[in-house]
C-alpha cells in the first residue's frame, strides 16, 4: 500500500528501515517528542517491528517525494473497528526535514486513510505539553484538546505532562485539504 501527494509518500515500514528508525528513537532531540526512554536496543526495537501486524498496528516510512528519502515515520496504532478509534504518532527524525510541510502532508494523507479507508469515528493522540511544534501541527490538522495527563511520563530524570487530543470524522472531513 502507497498514500502520496505532491511532498510526501508513506509505505508500510520495512525491515530494511529498522536501524536508521532506531538511530532516530535513540536521538535525544527525537525521543523526547515521542514520550521515550533511552535507549531502545536493537533487539527490543526488531521485537516491536515483529510485532506489528498491520491490521491494528500500521506504521509507515514518511518518504520526501522530491528526495526519496525516508525523513520519519507515522502510525495507526491500537485501531478498534468495534468503537472505531484508534491512536495515532508522527515524527521527522531526518535532520532539516522539518519545516518543510512533509509532516503536516504525511499526517493528512494518513488521518484521510483512517477515516475514509479504515471507516474510523475518531483518532486521539498524546504529545507533550511542552512541545510547541507538535501542537502547532495538531492544531492545524484539527484536533482539540480533550485533557491533560499531569506528570504521566518519567523521561531524561523529570516528570513529563502530556495532552491528549483527538479529532473526530466530522472534524476532519470539513477541514479544507
Amino acid at each position: 500500500m502507497l498514500l502520496s501527494s505532491e511532498r510526501a509518500r508513506l509505505r508500510p515500514l520495512e525491515l530494511a528501515d529498522l536501524e536508521r528508525t532506531r538511530g532516530w528513537v535513540n536521538d535525544p532531540r527525537v525521543a523526547r517528542g515521542l514520550l521515550r526512554s533511552l535507549p531502545a536496543s536493537e533487539a527490543a526495537h526488531r521485537a516491536w517491528f515483529e510485532s506489528l501486524d498491520f491490521i491494528r498496528n500500521m506504521v509507515f516510512a514518511i518518504i520526501d517525494a522530491g528526495t526519496g528519502e525516508h525523513v520519519g515515520n507515522a502510525a495507526l496504532t491500537g485501531i478498534n473497528p468495534i468503537h472505531s478509534r484508534c491512536l495515532f504518532w508522527i515524527y521527522l527524525g531526518a535532520e532539516g526535514a522539518q519545516g518543510k510541510g512533509l509532516a503536516f502532508e504525511a499526517a493528512r494523507l494518513l488521518l484521510d486513510y483512517a477515516f475514509g479507508s479504515l471507516n474510523l469515528n475518531k483518532v486521539s493522540l498524546e504529545t507533550a505539553a511542552d512541545n510547541e511544534r507538535a501542537k502547532k501541527l495538531y492544531h492545524a490538522l484539527g484536533f482539540a484538546l480533550e485533557g491533560t495527563l499531569v506528570q504521566e511520563y518519567f523521561i531524561a530524570g523529570r516528570y513529563i505532562d502530556v495532552l491528549r487530543m483527538g479529532l473526530v470524522r466530522s472534524g476532519f472531513s470539513a477541514r479544507p485539504v
